[in-house]
């Protein structure tokens, strides 16, 4: 696989995942593009349970509800095609997971929780359908369709904001105003004050594992990259979006900032892609300095003290990934590169192979220690939150299977579901 292809097949699932996800931390991972199940006032968060709780349509009281959960999952084909499967769950203890009573979506469709049912983004058409669940059925309900904007749609590339308001990415600056509980188009905005290009690098509007809601907006990172997704910039930008689709820009001196999550305060935290490592291995003299970047809770702008570099409590290793858990504690991706042999012609796939490692850092303290129970593997891992617990998704590298454990604070690692295919985004429906 290329590394336009891997980068693509991450965009198209949406990631955070570390699922990404991509809401408040009682919601799942995957991202801000995907709704969660709450009380639909838009108090979300963004790291993979990133985007605004959604719930209690129709009149139904989900509250009264035993929990229920989804997993998605895609079975990629040997053409580049894909079938998605939507899995329901009563629980998220030890299990293998068949796909006997999925739901079948073809294409590289995507999915998302939404007022105790789900919405699911056609694999095959611009087309967004809510799907209510009766027993172990989804049942379709209306449809909304976006080909006046273009082919495609995914929550890959979309926020809600609350129950009643959604902004779909549209050639990455501009962006679709729609209601999710109408099903309805409202509006198209762009942003010309964001520079398409920048020192010659053209621009990419992050994934929904990026970004965050909060009262005072939906903030979305931007940043550039040459056509390989090889040179990054150093910096990037996070548009602060609100309801109308009107954008304040923040620039933040970190290149590639693709992932966010937050804390119990509501400080944000941006941290960016392993694939800004490439360039570090094969051009040594370069300068990107890779680092993340707090936001905290009610402001709009840097925290005094950073941005930070986390790879100075690792032993002064490439830190991928930040994920946040919970009591001032959070899990690092770290890339062993004693372990690595750099391969200038195939520098991805040295970087994407097995010599990672989970690290668990106090952000309190400023330490970091190993965790023994996770053993080395690739940068194919993937992050979802469901209330206080977090999971990992570990990809296997011909995306056949995904081990799915949950991760303590004090690194204890517990295998809890074994699923066949690119199974990425765990999420809890209600």
């Amino acid at each position: 696989m290329t590394k336009i292809e891997w980068f693509q097949l991450v965009a198209l699932v949406g990631a955070v995942a570390l699922a990404g996800s991509g809401c408040d931390d009682s919601s799942s991972g995957g991202d801000a593009g995907r709704a969660e199940p709450g009380d639909g006032d838009g108090d979300g968060d963004g790291d993979g349970d990133a985007s605004a709780p959604l719930d209690g349509g129709d009149g139904a009281d989900a509250s009264t509800d035993e929990p229920l959960y989804a997993l998605e999952t895609l079975i990629l084909g040997d053409d580049s095609s894909a079938t998605m499967y939507v899995v329901l769950l009563d629980s998220l203890e030890g299990q293998d997971i068949n796909l006997d009573t999925a739901a079948e979506f073809p294409g590289w469709a995507s999915a998302t929780p939404f007022e105790g049912g789900l919405l699911i983004a056609s694999g095959e058409a611009p087309e967004i359908t809510r799907y209510d669940i009766e027993g172990d059925e989804l049942v379709p309900g209306g449809t909304v369709s976006f080909a006046n904007y273009g082919d495609t749609v995914s929550f890959s590339h979309n926020v809600f904001f609350d129950s009643s308001r959604a902004q779909m990415r549209l050639e990455e600056t501009s962006r679709i105003l729609w209601n999710p509980s109408a099903l309805e188009i409202e509006d198209a905005v762009d942003a010309p004050e964001i520079m398409r290009e920048r020192d010659g690098l053209a621009i990419s509007a992050a994934n929904a594992e990026a970004i965050a809601v909060r009262e005072d907006g939906a903030f979305w990172p931007y940043f550039w990259h040459d056509a390989d997704w090889y040179e990054f910039h150093q910096q990037s930008t996070i548009g602060i979006y609100q309801r109308d689709g009107s954008v304040e820009l923040l620039d933040a001196p970190c290149p590639a900032l693709n992932v966010v999550t937050r804390d119990e305060d509501d400080n944000l935290y941006f941290s960016g892609m392993v694939d800004t490592l490439a360039y570090q291995y094969i051009e040594p003299d370069n300068t990107l300095e890779r680092c993340v970047v707090r936001i905290n809770a009610g402001e709009q702008t840097i925290a005094q003290g950073w941005p930070r570099s986390f790879d100075e409590l690792v032993g002064d290793r490439p830190v991928g990934r930040f994920q946040y858990m919970r009591d001032g504690k959070g899990l690092l991706l770290v890339f062993h590169e004693e372990r690595a042999t750099i391969d200038e012609e195939d520098t991805f796939g040295s970087i994407f192979a097995d010599h990672w490692a989970l690290w668990i850092v106090d952000l309190e303290t400023w330490t970091a220690e190993r965790s023994e129970d996770w053993g080395y593997g690739s940068s194919n891992v993937f992050i979802s939150r469901i209330g206080e617990r977090t999971f990992l998704h570990d990809v296997a590298s011909d995306f056949s299977e995904a081990v799915i454990s949950e991760v303590d604070i004090d690194g204890t690692v517990t295998e809890r579901m074994r699923a066949p295919g690119y199974a990425t985004v765990l999420m809890q429906v209600r």
